[in-house]
């Protein structure tokens, strides 16, 4: 083989490629030709933003420990636009084996907290809490990883205040002949607790008896002990103490609390509003009761109304209806039983709000139950799935002429566990007079701005009303529509008044973000369930 003629032959190609790729190449004086301005831009589009935990504190209680932060940023605008995820690590005894207790989300707020309920007393814990990463909102949104560096708790360890060193004693009826006690383990300055004795009496001062001894568990912390060796409707009194190291001493006794045996409890399970200004709640079916009073009240003050009263052991529910949305209502049920001529009778009591509809200052666990059914927000990860939980309604509003009103109809896709909200709301409009509609010619809903978008757009829980005379202006330039002029053009909405209030009535609130007189996001159009963009 005459290797030299190839040698030759792969030199060749060599630098014909060398001649190509530079004759392609951007050299640094050309990269340093571009602006400075679009430099800056590029840097700033690109470069990761550097996140911060300020102001870590702890603060331990009898049973958790409350752990608060704060989010920093370079601007404080980063803090409000993006989604900070951090981690809390935990180490027990010592310093030396920490794990991950928990990742949680800031959700654009600057103040974050956890409360850590899993300890125990008598035990040392450490703390130290990073940043893991966030979602971009530069771009697509895509989620950044980050290897943030730990803030440990500046005064570790943390230890629970006041362990329970005395017994204290809770009793609660279960039906006509079993009665519960209920305590918790106690830490009795260093000795081991062997177990519990349980005395009963049937007068407070007269003589208790030893009726039973629960051992104590390693680990477990509460306990409980039911005496079934009752007789209907007669009281008992109960007391219990700790045997320690085996028997060579006692702890103090606890409390005395006094049980009797009688008609079990109708609980509450569920309030629920199924349509319009109605709640429906259902109870636990008690076996031996002869039927139930029904009451309610609206507020926490005030007294009780009788609703109905049944003697029918198998009607467990009732629908409450004319009731107001957005109001709260508390509800009793008493199960009563006839014994020997005498109605006894035990209660139930559960408060709820009337929300079929969203309302004004509902809580943000409250709609992340209706929208998610769950305790947090979700986004959904597709346009397809998006759409299973949308619906398309058909609206009726008013428009304007120069010289009439009209009516005319929109279809707009929203949420399905807001479409009765929203399109009660349409209908609030509608009803409005002369002096305080406002004409509508356009209505947006769910619209898909692609993964990772916090917009409530993509949850199909925004609406948007008069695009283009109601603008969305960000630092003084203009994101989307023309202008807003609510003085001078009709279907510029106002901030006050009663167009507004109807929007607010049902939880939807206008998003305007004022961070300071220079920075801003005004969103004039936008109406959102969650005050999200």
């Amino acid at each position: 083989m005459n290797y030299k003629k190839y040698l030759k032959k792969a030199f060749a190609v060599v630098m014909g490629i060398s001649m190509i790729f530079s004759s392609n190449c951007i050299y640094a004086d050309e990269w340093a030709g571009e602006s400075e301005t679009e430099s800056e831009k590029y840097a700033d589009e690109y470069k990761p933003i550097d996140f911060k935990i300020t102001d870590l504190s702890i603060v331990a209680s009898e049973s958790s420990a409350t752990i608060k932060w704060n989010i920093g940023a370079e601007k404080d605008e980063y803090i409000t636009t993006h989604s900070v995820d951090v981690e809390i690590y935990r180490s027990v005894g010592d310093a030396s084996n920490y794990s991950r207790l928990t990742s949680i989300n800031s959700n654009c707020v600057k103040a974050m907290s956890y409360v850590d309920s899993s300890l125990l007393a008598g035990n040392n814990y450490y703390y130290k809490v990073r940043i893991s990463g966030y979602f971009d909102e530069v771009g697509q949104r895509v989620y950044h990883e980050l290897d943030g560096e730990f803030v440990e708790f500046a005064y570790n360890p943390v230890k629970l205040t006041n362990p329970n060193t005395e017994l204290s004693l809770s009793v609660n009826t279960i039906d006509d002949h079993r009665i519960r006690l209920s305590w918790y383990q106690i830490y009795a300055n260093g000795a081991l607790v062997s177990s519990y004795q349980v005395y009963r009496s049937e007068s407070r001062d007269g003589k208790y008896k030893l009726i039973s001894t629960v051992q104590n568990i390693s680990g477990k912390t509460e306990y409980e002990y039911i005496d079934a060796n009752t007789v209907f409707g007669k009281t008992y009194y109960y007391k219990i103490r700790a045997v320690l190291n085996g028997g060579s001493s006692y702890s103090n006794y606890s409390n005395v609390v006094t049980g009797y045996a009688t008609i079990d409890v109708a609980t509450i399970l569920l309030a629920k509003s199924l349509k319009a200004r109605t709640i429906t709640i259902t109870w636990k079916k008690v076996e031996n009761a002869s039927g139930y009073y029904v009451y309610y009240k609206q507020g926490s003050k005030g007294t009780y109304t009788l609703a109905t009263k049944t003697a029918n052991n198998g009607i467990c529910s009732y629908c409450f209806s004319n009731l107001t949305n957005g109001k709260k209502y508390y509800f009793k049920v008493c199960a009563y039983m006839i014994k020997n001529g005498v109605e006894y009778t035990s209660e139930s009591v559960k408060g709820k709000y009337c929300d079929y509809y969203g309302y004004k200052n509902e809580s943000s666990a409250s709609k992340y139950r209706r929208v998610f059914k769950r305790k947090k927000y979700v986004y959904y990860k597709s346009k397809l799935i998006a759409k299973r939980h949308m619906k398309k309604i058909t609206v009726k509003v008013w428009d304007k002429t120069p010289s009439r009103w009209y009516s005319r109809k929109f279809s707009l896709s929203v949420n399905k566990a807001i479409a009765p909200t929203v399109k009660v709301i349409f209908r609030s409009l509608y009803k409005l007079d002369e002096k305080s509609r406002r004409p509508i010619h356009d209505v947006g809903g769910f619209s898909w701005r692609g993964k990772g978008s916090t917009s409530e757009h993509n949850q199909g829980l925004a609406i948007d009303i008069n695009a283009n005379e109601n603008y969305m202006i960000t630092n003084g330039k203009v994101q989307a529509g023309s202008f807003w002029k609510p003085k001078k053009n009709l279907y510029s909405i106002p901030m006050k008044g009663k167009f507004v209030n109807v929007l607010k009535r049902y939880g939807f609130d206008r998003c305007i973000w004022n961070f300071s007189a220079t920075e801003y996001t005004r969103d004039y159009m936008h109406f959102s369930y969650n005050g999200g963009r």
